[in-house]
């Protein structure tokens, strides 16, 4: 039985494989106390508190602020998403364009802003697409190229095709084109 008064001493083991001890002192536990507590002229500390929300937002505002101005520039992301139907593309085109802030640009919604619009592309579109027929290629590159050349938000942070291209032919003029996506 050990005596109370006297204080007994707490060895720690390292588990990286070597067996060094470090010896501490501590007071012997009582049914009161569950554990270690520090005297009253140990404790010197204030008790801790946190700062309001506003001043923690400032905070963050600020250390990004100065991180953003250490990283280097870079280019615009240019992404195609090519898949066959039902692979997933339309669910991932969010997560990624989320990740690394560029703008999602779908041939079909396209095409569908087109024909809202009631444009002279947008009728022959909508009645090419009312009665199921593949479109031409170079009506799609010009409709995307119109998109993609006069949106400024796609020249600062990029963008990420979903659906584009499908066929062959697509593939070779868009690579052709001076103005190539």
């Amino acid at each position: 039985m050990r005596d109370a008064a006297r204080p007994c001493w707490l060895l720690t083991l390292c588990f990286a494989g070597s067996t060094s001890a470090i010896a501490s002192p501590i007071s012997p536990r009582s049914g009161e106390a569950g554990g270690y507590t520090a005297p009253p002229e140990l404790r010197t500390w204030q008790p801790f508190t946190y700062a309001p929300p506003a001043v923690r937002r400032k905070v963050v505002r600020d250390y990004v602020k100065r991180q953003s101005l250490t990283l280097p520039v870079l280019p615009p992301l240019r992404v195609l998403l090519i898949g066959g139907v039902a692979s997933g593309k339309g669910t991932l085109a969010p997560m990624i364009s989320h990740a690394f802030s560029c703008r999602v640009v779908g041939i079909g919604q396209l095409l569908r802003g087109e024909t809202r619009a009631g444009t002279r592309r947008g009728l022959e579109v909508a009645d090419l697409m009312a009665a199921g027929a593949l479109l031409d290629d170079r009506l799609v590159l010009k409709i995307l190229n119109d998109r993609l050349a006069g949106a400024p938000d796609s020249a600062r942070s990029g963008w990420l095709l979903d659906g584009f291209p499908r066929t062959q032919e697509q593939v070779e003029a868009s690579l052709s084109a001076p103005e190539c996506p």
